[in-house]
């Protein structure tokens, strides 16, 4: 189940394991690189590994997949202005 994948990574970010964190990132966007809970999770592994530039390419995925919802730009948008 995808669901609990995503709660168990930001379980591990929380606790600062934040390799753990990218390699489950990793390997939910391998199988599910279309769902935008999973592209932003993802997302804040990469930031907390200090990877910004993939943790950017992760949000922009996730705002084309969500590409008709206004709050869901609005959402990634913000997230955007939060990396260096």
């Amino acid at each position: 189940m995808l669901l609990p994948s995503i709660r168990d990574g930001y379980r591990l970010l929380h606790q600062g394991h934040y390799q753990q964190a990218g390699r489950l990132a990793e390997r939910l966007v391998a199988t599910n690189n279309q769902n935008p809970h999973v592209l932003a999770f993802a997302a804040e592994a990469c930031m907390a590994c200090g990877d910004a530039r993939k943790s950017l390419r992760l949000i922009d995925q996730a705002a084309a997949t969500t590409a008709g919802s206004k709050r869901s730009k609005t959402c990634w948008t913000r997230a955007a202005r939060r990396i260096p």
